[in-house]
């Protein structure tokens, strides 16, 4: 099991946060109240659509808040039980379990599976997460197990065509986002896990000789083909992929047995 973390995400990332978009603040019952200081109109916002559902529903691998208070015009309030820490936090410990053999990668396959199952949530409604990455992904561990949960729907929408192309320093973007008049569709969500997974079993390494470090599998991980073949067609060019997360889950489930 991974040791808990002394910081937890809320609070480490609190004062990011209120520099553009949010604020964050934690109540004796151990709640976050999340306030926006920009609201859309309430009637057509997927993004408290979304929340709505979330909380009738109660999803796994979604984390959904146990109130939120939307009045047009007015900043959006939501709260939300208190989590621990994100995937970005302990993406050095469970690289050490795998270089260690202390995580198989079976369980990187039900760890990936569960983000794909809370991304198809979303795009068996109609809806883009369009920021999915290590900071917006909780890790947890119920009886050994990782847990994943996904959130953060600040940038939740339905499926668009790119208007105003720009480059983007998140990694899990794909690159389509780059192009005026590409489809944001879902294979954006798929190539954002892929990428996640692909930093999370790989190796950042300097050759010899080379002027830019390349990536290496990690050795404990070298001879699982079917792992490596889902996560190369989650990151390919934009018509190779998975055409929602709903086709990653099952590429997934169908490698499982054999990994």
């Amino acid at each position: 099991m991974l040791a808990p973390l002394s910081t937890n995400w809320y609070i480490t990332t609190m004062h990011r946060f209120d520099t553009y978009a949010s604020r964050f603040e934690i109540d004796e019952h151990e709640r976050v109240h999340k306030v926006g200081r920009h609201v859309l109109a309430c009637a057509t916002n997927p993004q408290i659509e979304l929340m709505r559902q979330l909380m009738d529903e109660q999803p796994k691998h979604l984390l959904a808040p146990l109130a939120i208070r939307a009045v047009q015009g007015e900043p959006l309030h939501e709260t939300y039980p208190l989590m621990g820490a994100t995937l970005a936090e302990h993406k050095r410990a469970i690289q050490h379990q795998l270089d260690d053999g202390k995580m198989t990668a079976g369980a990187i396959v039900d760890m990936m599976m569960q983000v794909a199952e809370a991304a198809a949530y979303l795009h068996e409604r109609g809806l883009v997460h369009h920021d999915i990455r290590p900071t917006n992904i909780f890790y947890d561990e119920t009886e050994g197990q990782p847990v994943l949960t996904l959130f953060d729907y600040n940038q939740v929408k339905p499926p668009y065509v790119q208007t105003k192309p720009h480059s983007s320093w998140n990694r899990e973007h794909a690159p389509e986002v780059a192009k005026l008049g590409s489809l944001i569709d879902y294979r954006f969500d798929v190539y954002a896990i892929g990428t996640v997974f692909h930093e999370l079993t790989h190796d950042l390494i300097w050759e010899p000789g080379s002027d830019y470090p390349e990536y290496h599998i990690k050795p404990a991980l070298a001879q699982q083909k079917d792992l490596l073949e889902i996560i190369a067609t989650a990151t390919g060019p934009c018509e190779d992929r998975y055409s929602n997360a709903r086709e990653l889950h099952a590429a997934l489930r169908a490698a499982k047995p054999h990994i």
